[in-house]
């Protein structure tokens, strides 16, 4: 697949034989594809070109290598591409992320001083401010989930996955008819679709006013009886605590653990079952500088196993299971960026070529990622105990870490 740049840039600005350190690495790491200069002109880094990099102007040569940088280019007309998008994705195995000093001091502002349920609205009104028919171009058509589906096969299709991935939950909290479920973060309505027409009592918490919107349209439609709450689970106050809460692709968006896991203990009953699932990263707060300017700004953060699972046995829950999720997440993604390149004219005709651009380096960077071990994802469920857990301050922790660090 080819796309036509949409800008018509200056490509007179520097001779041909203009050397550059995106073309040096290039041909050192005889990563295999070819670029195609300004005037025509191209040069090959190996026997067969999987595919070709289209520099639209010279100054273009010039571009700092680093993700950020080339992915501003690409954004912007300066730079194109055809031919098979995700073998692009092996230059991105040579290249640091291109974070700014700005971007790394705004990020440590949101996580720090500024109020979570603040950065949280505003973390998901950047995000989902396409509407949902723009997510709805790739991610599956059956239940609309926005984080893993679950393969049996990998012949399996997407609708198949999802459906997995509710009975999986549905096995690991035993649910049965009459059980009072928390759905947080409930995005397009799929557990509620699911667990409401098995008898399970479902409330769909929501920061995203379009979510909010498009789970009732939903269950109205259905005949289903689901609560839908906008707000932040952080604040929310029910009548009575839950016997379930699950929380799908959302840990992201909540990197203090503590809070997290306070707030879930207090909205569960004793006895109580959590079923967590995310994308995880081995180092905590490892997000590139594309994802933090482009996708998800304010604190996301992929999640850290050992963190979450540390804090959440920290303040009253043991954990029962961990299963790894990331082959699964691959295939999600893989199906989610192919879906997204077949729907590419629609895309463009109605959100506009940069957001397309935008969402397909998103996408088949998270495949190729999830695949190279970048990134992981895994499911956990946990269970409220009685004794709220010895709760650690702040300094504590830090103490608790000096020692073990110190042996």
């Amino acid at each position: 697949m080819t796309n036509t740049a949409f800008t018509q840039p200056n490509t007179t600005t520097t001779p041909a034989a203009h050397e550059s350190a995106l073309k040096s690495l290039i041909r050192d790491a005889r990563i295999p594809c070819a670029i195609e200069h300004p005037d025509g002109t191209t040069t090959r880094y190996c026997d067969e070109a999987l595919f070709t990099l289209h520099i639209r102007t010279w100054d273009a040569l010039k571009t700092p290598p680093n993700q950020l940088a080339l992915a501003n280019a690409y954004l912007h007309g300066d730079l194109d591409i055809s031919g098979d998008f995700a073998q692009v994705m092996a230059i991105r195995d040579l290249l640091p992320g291109g974070t700014t000093p700005r971007q790394a001091a705004r990020f440590l502002w949101d996580l720090c001083i500024a109020p979570a349920t603040s950065v949280n609205r505003a973390a998901i009104d950047s995000h989902y401010t396409l509407g949902d028919d723009f997510y709805h171009t790739f991610i599956d058509r059956k239940y609309h989930f926005y984080s893993q589906c679950l393969f049996d096969d990998p012949s399996e299709s997407l609708e198949q996955a999802a459906e997995h991935k509710l009975e999986r939950m549905w096995d690991a909290l035993q649910l049965r008819p009459g059980d009072r479920l928390l759905d947080i973060g409930a995005g397009w309505g799929g557990v509620g679709l699911y667990c409401a027409r098995r008898g399970v009592n479902v409330t769909a918490i929501t920061l995203a006013a379009d979510s909010a919107r498009y789970m009732r349209e939903l269950y109205r439609a259905e005949g289903l009886d689901v609560s839908v709450i906008q707000g932040d689970f952080l604040t929310y106050q029910p009548e009575q605590p839950f016997d379930h809460a699950v929380i799908y692709g959302v840990i992201e968006h909540l990197p203090n653990y503590a809070k997290f896991s306070t707030r879930t203990w207090e909205l569960l009953k004793p006895n109580g079952q959590l079923y967590l699932d995310g994308t995880a990263s081995i180092d905590k707060f490892a997000v590139t500088g594309f994802t933090r300017k482009y996708i998800w700004p304010g604190h996301h953060t992929f999640m850290s196993l050992p963190g979450v699972q540390q804090a959440l046995l920290r303040h009253g829950f043991d954990i029962l299971g961990v299963d790894n999720e990331t082959k699964d997440y691959a295939l999600t993604m893989r199906h989610w960026a192919t879906r997204f390149d077949a729907a590419s004219d629609n895309v463009i005709g109605r959100w506009g070529e940069e957001t397309y651009r935008k969402f397909r380096i998103y996408l088949w960077a998270g495949a190729h990622a999830l695949e190279t071990n970048r990134l992981q994802a895994y499911h956990m469920v946990a269970a409220r105990r009685h004794n709220p857990g010895p709760r650690p301050s702040i300094a504590m922790r830090t103490a608790i870490a000096i020692a073990a660090a110190v042996g």
